[in-house]
């Protein structure tokens, strides 16, 4: 075990220093600003909900802001399953894991049959969740078997093009979960939905233009880095 941490050590310090190297700028500020658009575009999505049904009913478990989650995150998986399935090299394997946060993330929002707010519709079972589970983690693993993708033998040859937009709607979900252990369920939810319609726009951005995220596209980095594999 001490050897996997002694191990671990340089391969962190050199995955972090990789990744905020390949960022810009630009890059930066296109994902902060992204990030508001995403906020105040759940806010009015909260407000329409509102007018259309009882406030007490919107933002509790099952309601229909957590339908409308369901709809946006497993739209933002199945356009990463797209993109995992039209690019290669680092971009397969990204798009290929966000696809399946973004599945895992509709079997939790997915009401559960035996919940005492479910009142109707689509529903999981206890076992069927589990299954439903397994299953989704299953078949991304065979995809990745199965295409086998070379990926870089270093570091500095990756581009983490994830860091920053995967790392702002992580950042969105968090500030969601707070809420929830803070008990104001509409910021709570109004919160996941502006991480979800993040990813949305991240999976179309990956998808319409792959080659903001290509590393092969981006300037070698200086220095010998500190980990290789092999």
């Amino acid at each position: 075990m001490p050897h996997v941490v002694h191990a671990a050590g340089p391969f962190f310090a050199e995955a972090f220093r990789v990744a905020v190297l390949r960022r810009t700028a630009k890059e930066a500020a296109a994902c902060g600003a992204l990030a508001l658009a995403s906020i105040a575009a759940a806010f009015a999505a909260s407000l329409f909900c509102e007018a259309l049904f009882p406030a007490t009913a919107v933002f509790r478990e099952n309601g229909p802001i957590e339908l409308v989650q369901m709809v946006v995150v497993g739209l933002a998986g199945l356009m990463f399953l797209v993109a995992a399935l039209r690019l290669d090299y680092e971009l397969f394997y990204g798009a290929l894991a966000l696809a399946l946060g973004c599945l895992l993330a509709v079997i939790r929002e997915t009401p559960g049959c035996t919940s005492h707010f479910y009142d109707g519709g689509v529903c999981l079972s206890e076992t069927g969740n589990e299954v439903t589970r397994i299953l989704a983690v299953a078949v991304v693993v065979g995809l990745a078997a199965l295409r086998r993708e070379p990926l870089a033998r270093r570091l500095r040859d990756l581009n983490f093009f994830w860091a920053v937009p995967g790392g702002t709607a992580f950042a969105i979900l968090v500030c969601a979960e707070i809420m929830e252990k803070s008990r104001f369920a509409s910021l709570e939810e109004t919160l996941e939905l502006a991480g979800y319609l993040y990813l949305v726009v991240f999976a179309a951005a990956l998808n319409l233009r792959p080659q903001w995220f290509d590393v092969r596209r981006k300037p070698p980095l200086a220095g010998a880095g500190i980990w290789s594999r092999g």
